[in-house]
């Protein structure tokens, strides 16, 4: 279908504006505000018929404001693209005309931006954006938790600061690592400093044999009385309490993470997703590749969307000077991250991965730098399964 009209459509929060362009930029329809509720958006979708041609929609992608708005245009047939806000500003300063900057003159800028090199309209699937949603709340979920561990190390090196040598038999990394476990969390909220685990009761003890398999016993129960008599840990109430209440939120955390990674798994489960197919790649790390790429059919191929993960190295070249960096690292850091975890988890499941991972490192790449060859090919395939609607094929990696 050619598009003859654009409408450009500036979001915001309470109200958004919105100026219709034929296809050579003469004005149709002046700006005019619309509310964000009912009402506004039958008054734009009149606006919109009125133009009586075929239509598309432009915005500026600007978070959750306009999630509202563009699932009423999906639900009414109504074509619309998401474009980078810094592009439009190029294309105003190309204008002349950035130097007014208002919601009626930004609604005017968007319409002639998207009238002059329209896009594809996005494809109407609000899968990825559901996901998104979970991923990044995952994402924060465990940002959080990790903050928590940090202020329990914080806490224990004031009031019990030999007890991570304690868990790890005098290796700190291990202590740390065996510092997670259910039944020592357990031990600190009973005995959260060293003067309590001196006195620590045998019941407390007792209680901690079977959930420990073995790590917890008579034996080290007396080592640990000890250890806790002979501590220079400070009796300090204050930090006891902090210990407990950080414990506390560490345990709600993991619940509502294994909650949130629970619906990210239903999600997967139910659209299908052919990434699905590949070993390695489960629902966790498939569901933050598809939330932070969107609708993969908006790259005409698939060196783009390397491009847009940032898995190319930085290249400068001027006259005689002629300099290949490190990795760009551009766009999304998580859609990076994502594909990065993806490829190494690859090379443990397919020989094929495996084959080019090894044959960079015998080419002398370093092995991030011969993961980032595994996680290009990787995204390229990850491209023809989605825009294609293949299944994965190991053999013709």
């Amino acid at each position: 279908m050619e598009v003859k009209a654009f409408a450009g459509i500036d979001v915001g929060k309470a109200a958004h504006m919105c100026c219709i362009v034929d296809a050579v930029g003469n004005v149709l329809a002046g700006s005019f505000p619309f509310a964000n509720d009912a009402e506004g958006f039958s008054k734009l979708l009149a606006e919109l018929r009125k133009a009586g041609r075929p239509i598309l929609v432009g915005m500026e992608a600007t978070g959750h404001y306009g999630e509202a708005l563009k699932r009423f245009l999906a639900a009414n047939g109504v074509p619309y693209a998401e474009y980078n806000p810094a592009g439009v500003l190029s294309f105003a300063k190309s204008r002349g005309t950035h130097h007014k900057k208002t919601d009626r003159a930004d609604a005017a800028a968007i319409a002639a931006f998207a009238s002059s090199s329209p896009p594809s309209a996005t494809t109407t699937s609000y899968h990825p954006n559901g996901l998104k949603c979970l991923v990044r709340r995952r994402r924060s979920l465990v940002v959080r938790r990790a903050a928590c561990w940090n202020r329990v190390v914080k806490s224990l090196d004031v009031v019990f600061p030999e007890f991570v040598g304690f868990l790890g038999k005098g290796d700190a990394s291990a202590g740390r690592k065996a510092l997670k476990s259910a039944w020592v969390l357990r031990l600190l909220r009973k005995c959260p400093s060293a003067r309590k685990a001196a006195s620590m009761p045998e019941s407390v003890e007792k209680s901690l044999y079977r959930p420990s398999r073995g790590s917890m016993n008579a034996l080290r129960a007396a080592e640990l009385r000890e250890v806790a008599k002979r501590s220079v840990g400070v009796p300090s109430k204050a930090e006891s309490s902090v210990l407990k209440s950080v414990i506390r939120e560490i345990r709600f955390l993991d619940s509502e993470i294994a909650a949130t990674e629970e619906a990210i798994e239903a999600e997967m489960a139910e659209s299908g997703d052919p990434m699905l197919g590949i070993r390695g790649v489960g629902p966790r790390l498939a569901a933050a590749i598809a939330a932070e790429v969107g609708d993969f059919s908006r790259f005409d191929d698939p060196d783009k969307l390397v491009s847009y993960a940032g898995l190319f190295p930085y290249h400068r070249q001027s006259g005689s000077m002629d300099y290949t960096g490190h990795m760009a690292k551009r766009s999304s850091p998580f859609l990076r991250y994502a594909v990065m975890q993806a490829a190494m988890m690859v090379c443990l499941h397919e020989p094929r991965f495996a084959e080019i991972y090894q044959r960079k490192l015998k080419e002398g790449k370093a092995p991030l730098v011969a993961r980032s060859h595994v996680a290009k090919r990787l995204l390229r395939i990850v491209w023809a399964l989605e825009t294609k609607g293949l299944a994965f094929d190991p053999s013709k990696i």
